[in-house]
């Protein structure tokens, strides 16, 4: 573990969040697999869904063997695999990520003119998930500016 990993596990461990992932679609070696996915922090909750890509399986070679990551080339047919549950960090630096989108006064026609949207609809949709990440950071309390502190570098 680098130095640098370990400081960031310290300071998101300060931060007194849980996370608790329930999958909602397991996907397969090909397909993302979603999540639902709630943090708490101080008896408050922010839930959303959370896609983690196809690449993030586990497998095991015979019942009853360790879990163990899917080598780079994919898993072959007769091992048995699963999604890898969503780690605290990926969520959280996901949605700080989507909320800085948003967060500094960005108008919804620059947001989809800045990240390369033509298709309206589908930029509204982006810019209120971003707003929702936003919203939910604010409600469990979290300081956004630390935050971007905190994964500047993750």
């Amino acid at each position: 573990m680098t130095t640098e990993y370990k400081e960031l596990t310290e300071a998101v461990d300060a931060l007194n969040l849980t996370l608790t992932a329930t999958v909602t679609d397991p996907g397969d070696i090909n397909t993302p697999s979603k999540w639902g996915v709630n943090l708490c922090r101080n008896g408050r909750n922010y839930s959303t869904d959370y896609t983690l890509g196809a690449a993030y399986r586990e497998q095991r070679v015979r019942r009853g063997a360790p879990w163990k990551p899917v080598p780079f080339r994919g898993a072959n047919g007769s091992y048995e695999n699963r999604p890898t549950t969503p780690k605290l960090l990926d969520v959280l630096n996901c949605l700080v990520m989507d909320a800085g989108c948003i967060r500094h006064g960005q108008r919804l026609s620059d947001f989809g003119a800045d990240l390369g949207y033509t298709d309206l609809q589908k930029g509204v949709e982006a810019y209120e998930g971003c707003m929702a990440s936003w919203r939910g950071l604010i409600h469990l309390g979290l300081d956004l500016d630390a935050l971007d502190t905190i994964f500047q570098d993750y």
